[in-house]
């Protein structure tokens, strides 16, 4: 990044103006966190040990080595899969999305770090309501063509559309009449909302520059690592390296091969029978089983993004904030953590993203109470109830939590049934996906409290699946969005306390990623981001 120390800026903290150095003002402004260039990415990635953890050995070889192809194995998305990047529905998407398409920015892995990706600058002014974007010089699609600011320009504005759900927090916020071009790689962006941290909206898996004129999203241009030769929705990708990519030396393999599978049991076999060299997302009882073995190494990342049960709170019984206060003191959050997840997570406390700036670490950790819950569902006049709980083998650990809940419910008289739905239909929005009354979701990856409360939360978020709306809460959201320091703590506090005492989620675990790799591949690494590095195969490699 680029900065001139002999520069100043002001900005408002706590109602006060305070004199700081540019350094000063961008570090505060990104909320702390540390910057990184985009040419340091791979020695960012080596850096997060301590917050995450591998099993097996942690590499196949410690010098990467080039050619062949890595053939990945994921959970099918069916008919719907998208290499679009404003409309990516499950992880298979977003996987083949980072493949093609690079970020402005991305996140460390141990999400402590902005790293710099297309941006080589990111500067706000001093009320945070615009912000200018420098692009990186040298940086080329796979069809020659160099990356400009035209290409940003037009990335912008395709965000103002309905069609790309996605992009929608960004892109109801940019005040397009005044979207400038500076010169050939900087754009002045202004917004209607003050954004105080911009960089983790930026690094959300659907904020990737196409190219100017882009609309053909069956086989794209990116400047990604790797170009699309072919893909057929809902069987597979294939992927050729680029050879022009500006991450000096990546990426290693000269193919990259995206198998969808239906099955998580087939998937595994694939990769236990070398038709496949990658993994991602076992379950719990797979990992559990081939955590002794030498058959294939674990990738094991503990990380801040839950896996709750979802409740429409526009639909009965949910309307009633007492139901939803019951069935969260239903949950008996450490068996669910032992039984569903075999024990690969950590305990959530109904509130999410657990060790990120702002989260409120002082609410009580809510503990099962049946008594209670009784009494709350008796004065609600639903004792007795039967509901049905929505849910899919799509994510690990879905399937095993809801019915381990469903047993736990019984013991306040509540009768949860369960729908097994399809994986290919279940984040489908034309299909099931913000539709379901009683269901689950994976809130991930999650770069900050800003990110995931305005995508799934506030009342517009595309992913707002509870379609929970609450007048005082969206307006507070706003306000916290745009402060910082302990301002911001106070606002992020109110409206924590506020989804504690009557949210829409019950978030009983964050789930350990867990990805399986042959033991001849090499380079991936723990990423708290997303699972298996967060999907850079560009830096994995197939060894001997």
């Amino acid at each position: 990044m680029t900065e001139n120390n002999d520069r100043s800026a002001t900005f408002p903290e706590e109602g006060n103006r305070s004199r700081t150095t540019r350094r000063e003002f961008v570090k505060h402004a990104v909320g702390g966190l540390v910057i990184v260039s985009g040419s340091s990415l791979i020695a960012a990635c080596g850096s997060n040990a301590s917050s995450t953890s591998s099993t097996g050995a942690a590499n196949a070889t410690s010098v990467p080595k080039r050619g062949g192809r890595l053939v990945v194995a994921m959970i099918t998305g069916g008919q719907a899969e998208s290499i679009n990047p404003a409309a990516p529905l499950g992880n298979i998407d977003e996987a083949r999305i980072q493949t093609v398409f690079d970020p402005l920015v991305t996140l460390s892995p141990d999400l402590g770090s902005v790293v710099y990706m297309l941006a080589e600058e990111l500067t706000p002014n001093s009320d945070f309501s615009a912000w200018t974007f420098r692009l990186r010089d040298g940086v080329e699609f796979t069809n020659g063509k160099s990356l400009t600011a035209d290409d940003l320009i037009y990335t912008l504005r395709t965000w103002k559309s309905p069609a790309n759900f996605a992009n929608v927090p960004l892109g109801q916020s940019i005040d397009y009449s005044g979207l400038k071009k500076l010169d050939r790689y900087t754009v002045r962006v202004p917004f209607k909302v003050r954004f105080a941290r911009l960089a983790p909206f930026l690094a959300e898996p659907y904020c990737y520059v196409i190219q100017d004129g882009e609309k053909n999203f069956t086989k794209p241009v990116g400047t990604g690592p790797f170009e699309v030769v072919s893909f057929t929705p809902g069987q597979q990708s294939l992927q050729r390296r680029n050879p022009n990519y500006w991450r000096a030396g990546l990426p290693y393999a000269d193919e990259l091969q995206i198998i969808s599978f239906s099955d998580p049991t087939a998937q595994l076999n694939a990769l236990l029978g070398g038709e496949t060299n990658v993994m991602v997302g076992l379950d719990y009882e797979q990992a559990k089983a081939q955590q002794s073995g030498d058959q294939v190494h674990l990738l094991i990342t503990k990380q801040p993004g839950p896996i709750p049960f979802t409740m429409r709170v526009d639909r009965a019984p949910f309307d009633d904030v007492r139901v939803r206060q019951a069935m969260r003191l239903i949950v008996d959050r450490e068996a669910l953590i032992e039984d569903a997840l075999s024990g690969f997570g950590t305990i959530g406390n109904d509130i999410p993203g657990p060790g990120l700036p702002f989260y409120d670490s002082q609410l009580p950790q809510r503990t099962q109470d049946i008594e209670k819950a009784k009494s709350l569902l008796k004065a609600a006049g639903r004792s007795g109830m039967t509901v049905e709980l929505q849910t899919s083998n799509v994510i690990p650990g879905f399937v095993e939590s809801a019915t381990l809940f469903a047993q736990q419910a019984k013991a306040a008289g509540v009768n949860v049934t369960i729908k097994q739905e399809p994986a290919s239909a279940y984040f489908d929005t034309s299909q099931l996906y913000l539709k379901m009354v009683f269901a689950q979701d994976s809130l991930n990856p999650m770069p900050g409290l800003d990110v995931i409360y305005t995508i799934n939360l506030a009342a517009s978020g595309p992913y707002n699946e509870t379609h929970w709306n609450v007048p005082r809460f969206n307006s507070v959201l706003a306000e916290a969005r745009s402060s910082t320091g302990s301002k911001a703590q106070t606002l992020w506090n109110e409206l924590q306390t506020m989804f504690y005492d009557d949210g829409s989620y019950i978030i009983w675990g964050q789930p350990d990623y867990i990805d399986a790799y042959a033991p001849k591949v090499g380079g991936l690494k723990p990423n708290k981001l997303g699972p298996a590095s967060n999907y850079d195969f560009a830096s994995a490699w197939i060894g001997a």
